[in-house]
C-alpha cells in the first residue's frame, strides 16, 4: 500500500477481478488498490508485471509467485502514477536480477524523466549530457570492458537531440 499509487493498471489486468481500490488513501496521499477477494487469486503475476513501482508481491499458497525484483530500491518512485518508466525499469531489473546481479552493471542516463533511475534501481549509474549517453556509456564500457554498460533515455534524448550519438554507437 505504500509503494501503490492508485493507477490501477493491475485492476485492467487481472483475470479473476481480485484487485480493488482501497477508497482511502496511503502517506504519499494516493489512493492504494488492495487484494479485495484474495481468495479468488490464481496467482498468474500480471498484475505484479504491470506495476510501474513495484508495489505488489503475489503468494499463492505460502510460495512467492512475483515480487519486486532485488535491484529495485524500497523507495517509491517520482513518476506519475501509472508511468511507462517504471514498467521499463522492471523489466530492466529483471534481466540484470537474472544477469548476475547489481555489481556487473553500470547504467548511463541523461537529463529529463529518464534520469530518475538512478533513484529506483540500487545500481551505480553515471549521468550524461542530454543526448549523449551513448558516448559516455561507449567511453566507460572501454574503461570497464568486463561490464555490462547500458544507457537509459527518452525518447526527445535518443531520437532527436541524441541521434548523431545512436547512429554512431550503431
Amino acid at each position: 500500500a505504500a509503494r501503490c499509487k492508485g493507477c490501477n493498471l493491475c485492476l485492467e489486468v487481472c483475470p479473476q477481478n481480485v484487485i480493488e481500490s482501497a477508497k482511502i488513501s496511503n502517506n504519499a496521499g494516493y489512493t492504494y488498490v488492495r487484494a479485495g477477494n484474495p481468495d479468488a487469486c490464481i496467482g498468474c503475476g500480471m498484475c505484479a508485471q504491470v506495476c510501474p513501482d513495484c508495489a505488489i508481491t503475489v503468494e499463492k499458497d505460502g510460495k512467492v509467485i512475483a515480487s519486486k525484483p532485488a535491484v529495485i530500491r524500497e523507495e517509491s518512485s517520482t513518476y506519475c502514477p501509472g508511468c511507462a518508466h517504471g514498467v521499463v525499469q522492471r523489466l530492466i531489473a529483471e534481466a540484470i536480477d537474472e544477469m548476475g546481479g547489481k555489481s556487473e552493471f553500470i547504467g548511463v542516463t541523461p537529463i529529463g524523466c529518464s534520469i530518475f533511475i538512478y533513484k529506483i534501481m540500487d545500481l551505480d549509474f553515471v549521468e550524461g549530457a542530454h543526448g549523449r549517453a551513448p558516448a559516455v556509456a561507449s567511453g566507460i564500457k572501454r574503461v570497464h570492458p568486463g561490464k555490462h554498460v547500458f544507457t537509459y533515455q527518452g525518447d526527445g534524448d535518443i531520437s532527436s537531440i541524441g541521434i548523431s550519438e545512436i547512429i554512431h554507437a550503431a
